[in-house]
């Protein structure tokens, strides 16, 4: 029988986001906001683009793919978090859309800071938007990337329990 080893499993992970703890200044969330209208009209596009990326990926390397509507569907709110600060979902869709890995969104980083530089230039000020934009960014990977360990941790001592 082996001992109790549940202490050793703490909350390390902040409940909360990641851009809450570090956080966008109350200027950057308003550039980042006031782009927001920009950025729906690009993020369809974004979404197809990105998707392909991650397909052509996926298929090469682990053969496995996603529904592409769904993907698109996902990739697109993912983006437009990013302007509208928050970490829940801007579109509604159901449950079961997967949720993809961030190692396969960023494969299209090229992509992603392609289409973030395009609005940011339409700011009064894009070099300030431009900076709100990478710092978002950056905290919604580092985010996701810390939720992503979590979870797999999360799994990895539910599985040590079965044994």
């Amino acid at each position: 029988m082996l001992p109790d080893i549940s202490y050793l499993f703490e909350e390390g992970i902040p409940r909360q986001p990641l851009s809450t703890l570090i956080g966008l200044s109350y200027a950057e969330k308003s550039q980042l906001a006031e782009l927001s209208n920009h950025a729906k009209t690009v993020a369809p596009s974004l979404a197809r683009e990105l998707a392909t990326r991650i397909q052509e990926f996926s298929s090469l390397n682990t053969g496995s793919l996603v529904n592409r509507a769904d993907m698109e569907l996902y990739l697109r709110d993912w983006f437009l978090q990013l302007f509208q600060c928050r970490e829940e979902k801007f579109i509604g869709f159901q449950e079961y859309v997967m949720r993809i890995p961030i190692n396969l969104v960023i494969t299209g980083i090229d992509v992603i800071l392609a289409y973030g530089h395009e609005i940011t230039q339409r700011s009064l000020n894009p070099e300030d938007a431009t900076r709100a934009f990478h710092k978002a960014l950056a905290l919604k990977i580092a985010s996701e990337q810390l939720q992503s360990q979590a979870d797999e941790s999360q799994h990895f001592y539910e599985m040590m329990l079965l044994d």
